[in-house]
């Protein structure tokens, strides 16, 4: 019995050490994809600056590459942490239980013969 009681406590504290690293990635990827856009936008306005400034000739096309990578990358790494959104939301609801659903069979159709007597039929049949 004690060894019964034991592994049913370890296996609620990993359940909740799951739910709670979901939500810890979840959390933090919210707060770095924040950022992260942010940065895109700064990114994206320095390419336009750039852009400009390539087009009259006070820099070169080098200088203005560099700036344009350095929006790509901010704008995958944005994306990067958008995923890890959603897979902090997926692990919290995994470890939760979610998706238990799928692995039942179908549910037995509703018949109104297999209710008992004594059960009065669904509100919407009633006068």
């Amino acid at each position: 019995m004690q060894e019964a009681i034991a592994f049913y406590q370890q296996t609620v504290l990993s359940a909740n050490a799951e739910v709670e690293n979901g939500l810890v990635t979840y959390l933090r990827a919210q707060r770095r994809a924040k950022l992260l856009d942010d940065g895109a936008t700064a990114a994206k306005t320095a390419v336009l600056t750039m852009q400009k400034q390539l087009q009259v000739g006070v820099i070169d096309f080098n200088q203005y590459a560099v700036i344009h990578q350095n929006l790509i990358q901010q704008q995958d790494l944005w994306a990067q942490a958008r995923g890890e959104i959603a897979l902090g939301l997926i692990q919290a609801y995994r470890a939760l239980g979610g998706g238990w659903e799928i692995r039942l069979p179908e549910a037995p159709d509703y018949e109104e013969s297999a209710l008992p007597e004594d059960v009065p039929p669904p509100a919407a049949e009633q006068p």
